[in-house]
């Protein structure tokens, strides 16, 4: 089992879902890195990017979340949930 687990990053065993974290090196700008840590208030470069791309993931989730639901004529504005808070 250990082998199988140092060739995959996730895998299904008896049913049960075995995850684990892989290991990546990327070439960021340090100012980029940087203010993504301020911004976040990370204190690790590691809790930067995960903050990013959990945003980044979320933001998509949205989108595409938004674009099957459409449009409808019947959403309420401003206006009206106002005076119903009246």
């Amino acid at each position: 089992m250990e082998e199988i687990l140092t060739k995959w990053s996730c895998l299904t065993y008896n049913r049960t879902l075995v995850s684990f974290h892989m290991k990546t090196n990327l070439d960021i700008p340090s100012g980029l890195i940087n203010e993504a840590m301020r911004l976040a208030g990370a204190k690790t470069k590691r809790a930067a990017v995960l903050a990013a791309l959990d945003d980044f993931s979320r933001g998509g989730r949205m989108r595409e979340m938004a674009m099957r639901l459409g449009n409808s004529d019947t959403f309420m504005t401003a206006v009206d949930l106002e005076t119903l808070r009246l």
